[in-house]
């Protein structure tokens, strides 16, 4: 499983940041928050993992998942922890396989609004819990 501080860095990457403290100000933190975690063994709330996730554009809970992964002591639920992210991660996958599917065909069928109806595609997805995933 990815480690939070890797969210961290690629979240710096993404906003041009150089450092912990501006990264930290960003997501709504203090100046010590992020090295906190990289230098104090601790691991951000919900909060701060959704902040990183918007930043990176990605479900915030694949950053929620890894926090909770780290912070468990149990390996009972370490391991249900990275076996969540598996079945989640894949569910992610097939959404985003869909959608460039979807993007795909309109290209090559001369859809002059292919962004629109990617857009219909995309707020017609719902995600059940449980193992199923609907694409309608």
């Amino acid at each position: 499983m990815k480690p939070v501080i890797d969210y961290v860095e690629e979240a710096k990457e993404k906003l041009g940041l150089d450092s912990d403290a501006a990264l930290a100000k960003h997501i709504g933190g203090g100046r010590s928050l992020i090295s906190q975690w990289r230098n104090d063994g601790k691991v951000p709330d919900d909060y701060y993992c959704i902040r990183l996730g918007e930043v990176l554009g990605i479900d915030p809970l694949e950053v929620i998942a890894s926090a909770n992964y780290e912070r468990e002591k149990s390996s009972d639920k370490k391991e249900w922890w990275s076996d969540f992210m598996k079945r989640h991660g894949s569910k992610v996958g097939t959404v985003l396989l869909g959608c460039a599917l979807t993007y795909s065909y309109c290209g090559l069928h001369g859809q002059e609004k292919s962004h629109e109806i990617m857009a219909l595609a995309l707020t017609n997805i719902q995600i059940h819990s449980g193992n199923n995933l609907y694409i309608m």
